[in-house]
């Protein structure tokens, strides 16, 4: 059904009016077009370089006594010797990289300096405090470790326990833990490996069951779960401004008097303007749409937002 001539025409002369403002050009061209990219890319690039800078970092570690210490250490040597041996330079590692992450990052720096694995491994700083997690909300330590053993006497059962005390909040204790989850992995995967050569039971004999699964569709993608909320966001910043401007700006620039005297039912009147306000919003939403989706693809954040893994 077409709209009544006084609707469009209210239509089209409220829609030219708000296009030659340049506030909102500047809202739905500059906004979308240039701010939303140079702020997605310059956060990855924050991002990007936190991430290197907290990698090249050295660790600051706390236990709880010199013995401790000692033992911390010779648990990273041996991790060290552990991760060379399955890993030598040259060969890429087949391993998750969330299993070998502490390693990958020394491996390179390893590879840079010329050092020695194990003894970069070692080089973490380790202190002694007497409240680890005092010690971990004052900013003095990344992580702190405390290690106890069980059934000593007995090689077979003995079991090492190792708490580990962070903050999840800080960003480079959580990564100090992500570090540390991966070392003592390693260890464990390596004694498990040994026991069972020496009791002579096969490795398969821990896999009982072998679960694989085939995608038959892309996998899920992060953006498409918040595109909805972005496009709605968008969607209602750019209505705001015409619809001010559309009322209380009539009343400001004093033609809203004027307006009302017109031979124009009230009713037509605001539907005239709830279109064009409508309308504004859509452009704004197309566009913001299109410049998000393009810096997405263009700009190195893909991999990221569809869950295609971390670098």
């Amino acid at each position: 059904m077409l709209l009544p001539r006084r609707v469009r025409t209210v239509f089209v002369k409220e829609l030219i009016d708000i296009m030659r403002d340049r506030r909102t050009l500047v809202a739905l061209l500059v906004v979308p077009i240039v701010l939303y990219p140079l702020l997605m890319l310059g956060a990855i690039q924050a991002l990007s370089l936190q991430t290197q800078q907290i990698a090249a970092e050295k660790l600051v570690v706390g236990v709880l006594s010199k013995p401790q210490q000692l033992w911390l250490g010779a648990l990273a040597h041996e991790a060290a010797d552990i991760y060379v041996r399955r890993n030598p330079p040259g060969r890429a590692s087949s391993a998750p990289a969330d299993q070998t992450e502490w390693a990958n990052v020394e491996l390179e720096a390893h590879e840079a300096r010329g050092d020695d694995l194990s003894t970069m491994l070692h080089e973490a700083e380790v202190g002694i405090v007497r409240d680890l997690k005092r010690a971990i909300e004052n900013r003095q330590i990344q992580i702190g470790i405390e290690l106890s053993e069980e059934n000593e006497d007995d090689p077979a059962t003995r079991q090492l326990h190792a708490r580990l005390t962070y903050d999840p909040e800080e960003v480079r204790s959580a990564a100090a833990f992500r570090r540390f989850t991966s070392v003592f992995g390693l260890l464990r995967d390596e004694k498990l490996t040994h026991r069972m050569l020496v009791a002579g039971i096969p490795l398969e004999a821990l896999r009982p069951i072998v679960l694989e699964s085939q995608r038959i569709t892309t996998p899920g993608s992060l953006l498409g779960q918040i595109l909805p909320l972005i496009l709605v966001l968008m969607t209602i910043t750019g209505a705001i401004y015409p619809a001010i401007d559309l009322t209380a700006g009539e009343r400001e620039r004093g033609t809203l008097e004027t307006l009302m005297v017109c031979p124009v039912p009230p009713f037509e009147l605001i539907v005239g303007k709830f279109m064009v306000v409508t309308t504004v919003a859509l452009i704004g939403a197309a566009l913001n749409l299109a410049s998000v989706s393009a810096t997405v693809f263009f700009g190195g954040f893909e991999r990221i937002v569809t869950g295609g893994g971390a670098g």
